[in-house]
């Protein structure tokens, strides 16, 4: 499975990764991180293929990227994956947007 996070502050950084235990990584990543972190989006993929699609994600999100597997959150970012195809997109929406719906485009007009 290739995965999307989100720290969850105004401004967080979006990390792509694959695993076959999404929850498992997500707790590690937790560990070092002080912000809580929270899945955005799942592409249910089996392990070969996860490692070549999260690759293909990674060199086209290259323009956002901050550090390693980081990425800068921002309209185009979310726009690219909100077409994804298969993308399951997450019910979760962060408390910095409480009042919106980050996956609509109408989130990033203002």
């Amino acid at each position: 499975m290739v995965y999307f996070l989100i720290e969850d502050i105004a401004y967080g950084f979006v990390k792509v990764g694959n695993s076959d235990n999404l929850y498992g990584r997500l707790g590690k990543l937790q560990e070092g991180n002080p912000r809580k972190l929270c899945v955005i989006a799942t592409i249910p993929v089996d392990k070969p293929h996860s490692t070549a699609l999260e690759k293909q994600i990674k060199k086209e999100l290259f323009c956002f990227q901050v550090r390693g597997e980081w990425y800068e959150w921002n309209r185009d970012l979310f726009e690219y994956i909100r077409r994804i195809e298969d993308i399951q997109l997450q019910e979760y929406v962060p408390s910095w947007c409480s009042n919106y719906d980050f996956w609509e485009p109408d989130f990033w007009m203002s």
